[in-house]
């Protein structure tokens, strides 16, 4: 089940922001194709913004 949020949410923000501290670059937020347990919060009664962060790399061309 794929899970969508708006890459302007507060949380993607904030999410952003600490990871740029962490690691000294800017992180993007981009949308994949794949698998995550996540997927199982989109179930809830009352929707909420969701984020998958990690690993580094992942989906960049090798």
């Amino acid at each position: 089940m794929p899970i969508f949020s708006n890459p302007n949410s507060k949380l993607v923000k904030i999410a952003k922001t600490i990871a740029q501290e962490q690691f000294g670059e800017i992180v993007p937020a981009i949308g994949l194709a794949g698998m995550t347990n996540a997927a199982e919060f989109i179930k809830a009664k009352n929707p909420f913004p969701l984020i998958s962060f990690g690993p580094r790399g992942f989906g960049e061309p090798q």
